[in-house]
């Protein structure tokens, strides 16, 4: 697939299959997070993926509007400490956009090996 098709083609899906997807093509989509660019080649993001049955229930439990129920989420966040070094206390802004190239790179693979995805945003905010 040429990448200007995998950009203008690829849509948020969100009715899928009962279909397993196998260890090495969720590893492979998530190598594809590991090369999109950092600011400050700072790497502070970090990639889950979850397939365990269980654990994708809890994850829905604690995200109210996350009604589908796919077979793997990849779950992308930051280490707040080695932000903070690299950016400065509070800074998150930079490492936030980080995993938003992260994740555009693992959708784009993810359609390119013929999988549907859907981006979905929970934040969870210090309350002091």
């Amino acid at each position: 697939m040429e990448l200007k098709d995998a950009i203008l083609g690829r849509r948020s899906i969100r009715r899928f299959t009962d279909k397993e997807i196998p260890r090495e093509v969720l590893e492979e989509i998530l190598e594809t997070g590991i090369w999109a660019p950092t600011a400050s080649n700072s790497q502070v993001w970090i990639f889950i993926a979850v397939t365990d049955p269980a654990m994708l229930k809890k994850i829905r439990t604690v995200s109210p509007g996350m009604f589908w129920t796919a077979k793997a989420v990849i779950c992308i966040g930051f280490d707040k400490k080695k932000a903070e070094q690299y950016f400065g206390s509070g800074n998150y802004r930079l490492p936030h956009y980080d995993c938003g190239m992260a994740a555009q790179n693992m959708m784009l693979r993810a359609y390119d090996l013929g999988l549907g995805t859907v981006s979905y945003t929970h934040l969870t905010l210090p309350t002091n």
